[in-house]
């Protein structure tokens, strides 16, 4: 085995632990305030397409991890339902409409498109959690744990994909690293008591 595929399955061993904090943290509290819901769903999607992706590829690196993620993803779905009362079709719906256009995207379009399709939910869900960091009152659901994870696995990521010249990886993790940074410092500062949550720019210019 080489260096890089050392480094390939290190990354694909801290990928699939990338939502067990964020699964023990609700399955114990059963709190999923701060929680963002479009998060999970769009990770189930990702998850979806990037296992078909590697499987494609021949990135067992990839596939592995994933469907991992992917198994966790759907059974925190599971539990913020349960809390939130949510329709089946409504907590899972989205993820498995938007995994479905992924893995169609890299099947006629290939890597580079499938970078762009895969980023789209990266990014919605990625700015969707950090909304919740900013504006919400109560993010005690939030999981420390799994955000600091998601930072490591954009470093992680990015520096293998580099070295294996793998374009989407490549393309997603360098977009993806400041918004992780993001939401690492924010989350922080909130839990140190150096800031509070902001006030939300539609509300404040409705009053």
């Amino acid at each position: 085995m080489t260096p890089l595929e050392i480094w390939g399955w290190a990354c694909a061993a801290v990928g699939s632990m990338l939502a067990v904090p964020q699964f023990i943290k609700l399955f114990r509290d059963r709190d999923t305030a701060g929680m963002s819901l479009v998060l999970w769903q769009l990770n189930v999607a990702i998850a979806i397409g990037w296992t078909a992706h590697g499987w494609r590829y021949g990135w067992w690196n990839m596939v592995v991890p994933n469907a991992i993620s992917g198994v966790l993803a759907v059974l925190v779905l599971l539990l913020i339902r349960q809390s939130r009362r949510l329709s089946l079709v409504g907590t899972y719906g989205l993820g498995l409409a938007v995994g479905l256009v992924c893995v169609a995207v890299d099947v006629v379009g290939g890597s580079a498109a499938f970078a762009v399709a895969v980023l789209v939910p990266l990014l919605v869900g990625q700015f969707d959690q950090l909304r919740a960091l900013l504006f919400d009152h109560d993010i005690s659901g939030v999981s420390f744990g799994f955000l600091l994870i998601t930072l490591a696995l954009q470093v992680m990521w990015g520096s293998w994909a580099f070295l294996a010249q793998e374009t989407s990886a490549m393309i997603t993790a360098s977009v993806l690293s400041p918004g992780a940074i993001a939401s690492v410092a924010w989350f922080l500062l909130r839990k140190r008591g150096r800031v509070g949550a902001l006030k939300h720019p539609v509300a404040a210019w409705a009053r």
